[in-house]
């Protein structure tokens, strides 16, 4: 009797029964190889003299096809190890390449690497040590971000990039070379080297964000917490940019200042004039340049000019121009390069000179080297040019 050439019974129906046909043609006696449902009743298996074919002696491991060694199997215990490995290191390269090519040993745990797989990464040179706890893994060059990233990991989680650093984040006008500074919610003292921790009682949701990758500070934020970080001067102007951006709102501004409070805390007394002034109403400036000349003649004791004035006559609009002297017939105008280098913008300007000079108007023009370099020059020139009005109306 020739068993079936496939076998429902059989618990192995995916594949051929191990005494079928397919798998004994050529061996005539090979019935003690079959399946022991598939033999005859009271039928001892013949013995025979053959040697046991391959087919058969692999037919007898379970779980083992015919015709398929088990060393060519992919599921081993190595293989899976690789494969593994393989993941893990992926997922860490992904993770590395979201903070500057930075990882932490608390991050590289989490992602299912040994403590004693970690130090031997460094000790081969795989991974470079910037902090305590904190690994480069990746081919990324040493930056400022890198740093600030840097500094984050080390002091934990639950720390954000505040500030001047996140001042330079934001890009913010006005502020100085940042140093590395970190606020945190939770104490911590270890020796910190290059880095300013500052710690606040309060760090909600509504006050983080994330640029670059790296957690820091919203604007309003970090305005409130320049107040006490940064000269006057320097946070007027890091406030009419974030105004100007529109990276905030005056209500916005007060009512976290409200939350925070000003008790123990520096520099609200000047950001709360600075607010005061921008919430009457008063125009903006369009430009960082613009924000500097209109300082730099308040700083002066000049009068106050007009600003973002619309120069009209009774028939139409002439030009809006960035600061006026309506009395003395003056206009001051921010010029900064970029916005007039190519030949349209340049007829344009040209036209515009035309138009105030036929209605009277006289008009200066203030460049960053005379708000930097220049400024006693800049100063000088503008009161010679408002000096002779006043003459004629002494007159």
């Amino acid at each position: 009797m020739r068993p079936p050439a496939g076998c429902r019974s059989c618990p192995r129906t995916e594949r051929r029964c191990r005494g079928s046909p397919s798998a004994t043609a050529g061996f005539p006696n090979t019935e003690r190889f079959w399946p022991s449902h598939l033999r005859q009743p009271g039928r001892r298996a013949r013995s025979t003299s053959l040697p046991e074919t391959p087919a058969a002696r692999i037919a007898r491991v379970p779980g083992v096809a015919i015709g398929l060694s088990p060393k060519h199997c992919t599921n081993g215990p190595g293989n899976r190890g690789r494969m593994d490995n393989k993941a893990r290191n992926r997922r860490l390269m992904e993770k590395a390449s979201q903070q500057h090519g930075l990882i932490s040993r608390e991050q590289a745990v989490g992602l299912k690497f040994s403590h004693s797989g970690i130090d031997r990464r460094l000790e081969s040179g795989q991974w470079t040590g910037i902090r305590l706890g904190v690994y480069r893994v990746g081919a990324v060059a040493s930056s400022w971000r890198q740093e600030l990233m840097s500094a984050c990991l080390w002091i934990g989680p639950e720390a954000v990039a505040s500030h001047t650093s996140a001042a330079r984040l934001l890009k913010l006008d006005g502020v100085p070379v940042p140093a590395i500074e970190v606020t945190t919610s939770k104490p911590r003292n270890p020796e910190r080297t290059g880095v300013v921790v500052h710690r606040s009682r309060s760090l909600p949701t509504e006050d983080r964000t994330v640029i670059d990758g790296i957690p820091c500070t919203r604007a309003a934020r970090t305005i409130i917490d320049l107040a006490s970080a940064i000269e006057g001067h320097q946070l007027e102007l890091a406030l009419e940019d974030a105004l100007r951006r529109r990276l905030i709102q005056v209500p916005w501004v007060y009512r976290r200042l409200r939350v925070l409070g000003t008790n123990g805390r520096r520099g609200t007394q000047s950001l709360a004039r600075f607010l005061s002034e921008r919430h009457s109403g008063e125009a903006l400036t369009d430009s960082a340049l613009e924000a500097r000349v209109f300082q730099l003649l308040r700083k002066a004791g000049l009068p106050r000019p007009e600003r973002q004035f619309m120069v009209t006559t009774d028939e139409e609009l002439i030009a809006r121009v960035d600061f006026a002297y309506p009395k003395q017939r003056l206009i001051i105008e921010a010029d900064g390069y970029r916005y007039h280098q190519d030949l349209k913008a340049w007829t344009h300007d040209r036209d515009r000179l035309n138009r105030l000079a036929a209605d009277g108007w006289r008009v200066m023009h203030a460049r960053w080297k005379d708000v930097t370099v220049g400024q006693d020059r800049f100063v000088k020139r503008v009161q010679v040019a408002l000096q002779p009005s006043k003459q004629g109306r002494g007159r």
